[in-house]
């Protein structure tokens, strides 16, 4: 074997290491010392925490965390969407973004969070809150069809690119009659879409009054940013399952009159608002991944030694 041929044949098995490594479930820690404290909180006496900044501060170091519960009154605002009216047909396809904003109801994480806040419909009450915005790029196949062509089925693509951000914010204002206070926190874990797969129904043609639509999918992400001041360690794969409804859950929702500062204005055939639910967890790379992708480094740079050598 000569010695171009063994380079191309160890850098063929170091890059199908490389495409075969896995990404294994994230498991680090959340931090909300820097957030002040409530007394009274449930499973809290009063007066027993001290101001924070402190190791107790907000409800301390969150462990075993995993993700967010992006509560149920979220929103998503889609712009560009082609499939109003009449006179579709099965296979017919259309690219629109939706825009969203979410405030985290629950954290994923084995340390209770009495300190955290829910916006409405939750207490609205805490020193601390989680909340997104992100942007999915989409393009739609009419999947079914009445008989005047309005479209009742769509299968949805979530293209390469959009973005999302998550913040921490000690000042918690998201209010989701306004649409406000969704981006003003710090921002601690941000990343692009990679891709995904929903699908959506409806009675008839959205957005029109009086037609229901359900649907959802699973969206995936590359995460590009993380402040390791409040998360730790970095991860470098998003995951996020989704639930769409229009016009939303009665007494559920809150339609926005913001979403990520984009005025909604009332609903047209080709911009409108959803009611939007999630969940995100996040990923690493698998460590047997990442010890085969270091054996193949060495081993290619053994070779490529005794390559010198031998010339």
């Amino acid at each position: 074997m000569t010695k171009k041929v063994c380079a191309l044949a160890i850098a063929g098995i170091f890059g199908g290491m490389m495409a075969t490594a896995q990404a294994a479930p994230y498991v680090g820690t959340l931090d909300t010392r820097a957030a002040a404290n409530v007394n009274n909180a449930v499973g809290e006496g009063a007066g027993t925490e001290p101001a924070a900044p402190s190791a107790t501060g907000g409800d301390g170091l969150l462990q075993t965390f995993t993700g967010f519960d992006w509560h149920s009154n979220g929103a998503g605002f889609v712009q560009g969407y082609g499939f109003s009216g009449g006179g579709h047909a099965v296979g017919d396809t259309d690219s629109f973004t939706i825009t969203t904003q979410f405030f985290a109801g629950s954290i994923g994480s084995s340390t209770t969070t009495p300190d955290l806040r829910v916006a409405t419909p939750g207490p609205s009450v805490g020193t601390y809150e989680y909340t997104a915005i992100g942007q999915l790029l989409e393009t739609a196949t009419v999947t079914s069809v009445d008989g005047g062509g309005n479209v009742t089925g769509i299968s949805i693509v979530t293209n390469a690119g959009g973005f999302f951000n998550i913040y921490f914010d000690i000042s918690p204002d998201a209010n989701p009659v306004a649409g406000t206070g969704f981006f003003d926190g710090t921002p601690i874990i941000s990343g692009v879409f990679s891709g995904g797969l929903s699908s959506f129904s409806a009675s008839g043609s959205i957005p029109t009054p009086g037609v229901i639509g359900v649907g959802g999918g699973t969206v995936f992400g590359v995460v590009t940013s993380v402040n390791n001041t409040y998360v730790n360690p970095t991860m470098v794969g998003t995951e996020v399952g989704t639930t769409l409804n229009f016009p939303g859950t009665t007494g559920a929702f809150t339609r926005p009159a913001f979403i990520n500062g984009i005025a909604t204005g009332v609903n047209t055939g080709s911009d409108f608002v959803l009611q939007t639910d999630a969940f995100q967890t996040f990923s690493i790379p698998e460590p047997g991944s990442i010890a085969l992708i270091g054996l193949g480094l060495v081993g290619f740079g053994f070779m490529s030694r005794r390559n010198r050598k031998q010339g």
